[in-house]
């Protein structure tokens, strides 16, 4: 996707994010979450986008499905002319999982959008990746069995503390669900009740 598009689907994005509260009773709650959970991926890796946009990247393009998964991934890939620093470096593995975790911010904030369909497929699909991308870490090893790391593994390689930076999508990830629980906000079709 190239940068062009990627600001439009950004665009889009934000837009799609604002109307969902008009719209939640025009379309049914489940393509809302459809159209949510294909937005946290694209929220995520529009964080990524415009890291590599900050650090002077060209041709940046968005991919989804991303190569190491068919359904629920994707990849941000651009053309650098220079060495990134390893503060760059940690700031674009971080910045899909800040991106999404701002925008899962913005529709928890207003409890209309986050209960509409595209909200609760967006918090939902968010909170998975979240947890995904951690698990993943933690059982998995590049370069084993074709595995080449997530965003984790790349920040720990950049010289972040992966344990800090999965301990934070962990303790984010339950402190938004006792949020939606104190508020009575479904996860997904969920009510959480615990």
């Amino acid at each position: 996707m190239s940068w062009t598009r990627a600001l439009v689907a950004s665009c889009t994005l934000l837009c799609t994010i604002h109307s969902a509260q008009a719209q939640s009773h025009d379309i049914s709650p489940a393509a809302g979450a459809v159209a949510g959970i294909g937005a946290s991926i694209y929220g995520h890796e529009l964080g990524h986008a415009l890291a590599f946009r900050w650090v002077g990247a060209e041709d940046v393009r968005i991919q989804v499905p991303g190569e190491q998964c068919r359904l629920l991934c994707g990849a941000t890939h651009a053309r650098l002319n220079r060495s990134l620093s390893t503060e760059e470096r940690r700031w674009l593995s971080a910045s899909g999982l800040l991106s999404a975790n701002l925008i899962n911010e913005a529709l928890l904030g207003r409890r209309t959008l986050a209960e509409s369909g595209f909200g609760r497929g967006y918090v939902a699909a968010n909170l998975y990746s979240n947890l995904v991308h951690v698990y993943s870490y933690y059982t998995q090893h590049v370069g084993v069995d074709g595995y080449r790391g997530n965003d984790i593994d790349q920040f720990e390689a950049a010289g972040g503390n992966p344990h800090l930076l999965s301990a934070a999508l962990v303790g984010y990830s339950l402190y938004a669900v006792k949020r939606m629980r104190d508020r009575q906000i479904p996860l997904l079709f969920v009510k959480l009740n615990f």
